[in-house]
């Protein structure tokens, strides 16, 4: 399975992606905290409020509802409210053990996302550098780090440790240490709803490739760490699909109120984000790995049935194999990826500073 992998230099692919990761994130914070308290962007609801200097900067919208379950734990009852439950467990986890050092939950929360999104640069290069060379696995760790919606993964959002937990159990997966790759599989299912989706991606790859038992056992794996999760739901709520029956309650985004504010960026992420990376995946399937292929395909395919709107882009820069595939289309068009790069990160520094002023962005 593994034997058109490259040899990659470790040493390379750190250096890359801890170039790419600390400057986007320098240029983060720079306009959170430096360029947001000069400029003037309110929220109409908060015409009072300025951004301050401060860890809290970081820990808005979901991060809210991740410091609940890491200072008062998980709560849910079935009555139309918005509850905690659907916050999978991974992130706030690992935050409560860094807060153990006396750190608050905003400044854990932040160290998390960012050391976890240094790591998935640093996987994201190695995977995309081994399949298709260094050049692809340059573009790839540019794309994702310059990406203006990386900007949640230096706040106290999950979406830096599902990216990392996700492209370790691939390379794992895909070297054949399946231990290993199950006991990461466990991680991914509890980390995010769409984690899961390794599940088929898994068995279908792990069947028609007629691979032997210890293959199928990430599958198993990610079911046991679900089924926990869903048993303490069902133990202390009396309902094993709370996460999914609380979803219904939270506030979503109108498909109709977007399109027809379609000139709004987050709303043009939110309408073209998703068939781009159909059409990116397809036109690459050939090239790119049968089981990062299957795994995208499934979470497109959950986010397209869920039809929460208003966080769909976001679910969409979770796909690690999106990246993948769009480091080898853009190392094929270095023109364009520079030019697309640039662009990238003049929208990152305006969502940051966006972000500063509390503004949604997914």
């Amino acid at each position: 399975m593994n034997r058109h992998i490259r040899e990659i230099p470790g040493t390379e692919a750190l250096k890359f992606a801890l170039l790419n990761g600390l400057l986007s994130r320098l240029l983060i914070f720079t306009c959170i905290f430096v360029v947001a308290p000069h400029v003037n962007f309110p929220r109409p609801e908060k015409p009072d409020f300025r951004p301050s200097f401060s860890w809290s900067e970081m820990n808005q919208w979901d991060g809210i509802w991740y410091e609940r379950v890491v200072t008062d734990g998980y709560d849910y009852r079935p009555d139309g409210r918005e509850y905690d439950i659907n916050f999978f467990p991974l992130y706030p986890g690992l935050v409560w053990l860094l807060m153990r050092t006396r750190l608050g939950f905003a400044a854990a929360g932040t160290i998390v996302s960012n050391l976890a999104f240094l790591g998935a640069l640093y996987l994201l290069y190695q995977r995309t550098a081994e399949h298709f060379g260094s050049s692809a696995g340059r573009w790839a760790v540019a794309a994702m780090a310059w990406f203006p919606l990386s900007v949640f993964c230096s706040a106290t959002y999950s979406e830096a440790v599902f990216l990392l937990v996700t492209l370790a159990f691939l390379q794992a997966y895909e070297k054949e240490r399946y231990w290993l790759a199950a006991l990461l599989a466990g991680l991914v299912a509890i980390a995010r709803v769409p984690g899961i989706t390794i599940v088929p991606a898994v068995l279908i790859f792990a069947f028609t490739n007629k691979l032997p038992w210890r293959a199928y056992l990430p599958a198993l794996s990610a079911s046991l760490a679900l089924g926990i999760f869903m048993g303490f739901q069902g133990f202390r709520f009396h309902d094993p699909l709370a996460f999914v029956h609380a979803q219904v309650n939270w506030e979503n985004s109108n498909l109709s109120e977007v399109v027809s504010k379609f000139y709004r960026p987050n709303n043009m992420l939110r309408i073209l984000l998703w068939p781009t990376a159909v059409l990116l995946l397809w036109s690459l399937r050939r090239k790119v790995c049968r089981l990062d292929l299957l795994y995208a395909g499934f979470s497109l395919a959950l986010i397209l049935y869920s039809m929460r709107v208003g966080s769909a882009h976001r679910y969409v820069f979770g796909i690690a194999p999106v990246f993948v595939a769009a480091g080898l289309w853009l190392s094929q068009r270095p023109r364009l990826a520079t030019a697309g790069v640039i662009v990238s990160a003049a929208a990152l520094s305006f969502g940051s500073v966006a972000w500063a002023w509390g503004h949604f962005l997914g």
